[in-house]
């Protein structure tokens, strides 16, 4: 096992959900791999933060007594009346907001972030696959052929649609790992250009949609019919969005 492919197992090992197999490779690498060691040390701090953010405050008993009181408030045409709290109290209403406020920025960043190193470790398997000269497990232009021998090995069905007419001609697809995911990857071709959609599920983060670039690579990412899409190419960011406008009307 290499860096690369512990990276895989990264967070299924600080879930305790690896098998016994990877398990043991993964705890061999880490032996011996500083950098990896590191890479497991930065995963518990950051997971332990969060752990423990949110119930390091609590609110105080009066807190609900005063939400109660807002929703039990008169109707809107009586005269509405100012309270005014203590400056011990509204101390705590302050430290309740900022709470709230921080950990949705928090929450926005985690996962904005997350967002990137799904893209980033796209972006791996797509050079992986070119370099060992493996685009597919399954070679075939037709869609029906990919669809059918993807959803056999996974667990839903990845929407492979034909595209030949516009110029997208189908190569087939494979199984890679994303972020400790197994995910369907399409692979299609454009002239002598190379588009690949890595798709799964959305069960937790639905993607929110961006355009970036890596590695020279221009990457897409999106949300559709409850999957969250990855497309790979090393088209333009016009052409690549042409492409994924005509996927995406295929699979409404």
């Amino acid at each position: 096992m290499n860096c690369e492919e512990a990276e895989l197992f990264l967070d299924a090992y600080v879930d305790g959900e690896l098998e016994l197999i990877p398990l043991l490779e993964f705890e061999k690498h880490q032996s011996g791999c500083s950098a990896c060691q590191a890479a497991l040390q930065e995963r518990r701090q950051f997971r332990a933060f969060f752990n423990s953010a949110a119930p390091s405050y609590m609110a105080p008993p009066e807190l609900r007594e005063k939400v109660l009181a807002i929703i039990r408030k008169e109707p809107a045409e009586a005269k509405i009346k100012v309270r005014r709290f203590p400056l011990c109290r509204q101390s705590w209403l302050y430290a309740a907001a900022l709470l709230v406020i921080g950990l949705s920025m928090a929450w926005m960043v985690f996962y904005g972030n997350q967002e990137h190193r799904f893209a980033e470790q796209a972006v791996s398997e797509y050079l992986r696959a070119l370099f060992a000269d493996h685009l597919c497990d399954v070679v075939s232009s037709d869609p029906k052929v990919v669809d059918s021998y993807l959803t056999a090995k996974l667990n839903f069905s990845p929407p492979a649609v034909d595209l030949a007419s516009a110029g997208y001609q189908m190569r087939g697809g494979r199984i890679d790992v994303v972020q400790n995911r197994r995910v369907a990857t399409l692979v299609y071709q454009h002239d002598k250009e190379l588009i690949t959609v890595f798709t799964w599920p959305a069960t937790r983060h639905r993607f929110a949609g961006s355009n970036q670039a890596i590695n020279g690579l221009t990457i897409c990412t999106w949300n559709d019919v409850n999957l969250n899409f990855i497309a790979v190419s090393t088209l333009s960011d016009a052409q690549l969005d042409h492409f994924i406008d005509l996927f995406r009307d295929e699979i409404k």
